[in-house]
């Protein structure tokens, strides 16, 4: 929770800067997760993500994204996300086999 705080007085809050930046994982389960108030995007899943569970994770009011899905092999299945107040709630692009299921994603 709020990260890069040194970043943004620098205008660094794109592309890499988040709150937390997973990649490489295969058979996961992320469970109870929150990424709250980050000067970035709040999680970011990038590359070689196959079988993996988000399930019960919460983006709170982070200055971009709640939740960025990239280059995503899948399946990534999300469960029980709540993705409030972000500029973006959920940043998905170049990925496949993702599902969103049982979330709310509001007042982004």
């Amino acid at each position: 929770d709020y990260n890069n705080w040194r970043g943004v007085a620098f205008g660094a809050t794109g592309w890499a800067p988040c709150g937390w930046k997973l990649s490489h994982l295969e058979w996961v389960v992320l469970r109870r997760v929150r990424s709250v108030g980050n000067h970035a995007s709040g999680g970011w899943l990038d590359d070689v993500i196959r079988h993996v569970l988000i399930d019960d994770f919460a983006g709170l009011n982070n200055l971009r994204s709640g939740l960025s899905v990239e280059a995503v092999e899948g399946p990534l299945e999300i469960t029980g996300a709540f993705l409030a107040g972000n500029s973006t709630g959920l940043n998905l692009f170049d990925s496949r086999s993702v599902t969103l299921r049982g979330s709310v994603v509001t007042d982004n």
